[in-house]
């Protein structure tokens, strides 16, 4: 649940809520970090939640997915889809975010090179 919390709610990620521009140049990096995001809050909540709200989680962890492949396809690449893609991601996680923070926490450290770097 931590790494989840943190991965969904890191600042660099934030940054990207406005869409794709000098503050989010890199929407690539920015659906990865959704995409592990999710995958933790996957790990959080399985068998913890309603169905349909296990549903949402998957359909938007999905979503991210597929946004990921669009944007490095060799036919037609696009991000015209990144702005619902963030808004679906940060809609579950402001829905769930009380939910994953009311678990186990732990402290990370910036310096500690096993963790990911989000964005």
């Amino acid at each position: 649940a931590a790494v989840a919390l943190r991965a969904g709610t890191c600042e660099g990620l934030k940054k990207c809520d406005a869409g794709k521009g000098d503050e989010c140049p890199n929407v690539v990096a920015a659906a990865n970090t959704w995409i592990f995001a999710i995958d933790h809050m996957k790990r959080a909540f399985r068998g913890r939640v309603d169905v349909e709200t296990w549903n949402h989680i998957e359909r938007i962890g999905k979503e991210s997915e597929n946004f990921l492949n669009q944007l490095t396809s060799p036919y037609r690449p696009s991000d015209k889809d990144f702005p619902r893609v963030v808004y679906n991601n940060r809609l579950i996680f402001s829905h769930l975010e009380d939910a994953l923070a009311s678990q186990t926490q732990v402290t990370f450290s910036s310096e500690d090179s096993s963790l990911p770097n989000p964005l």
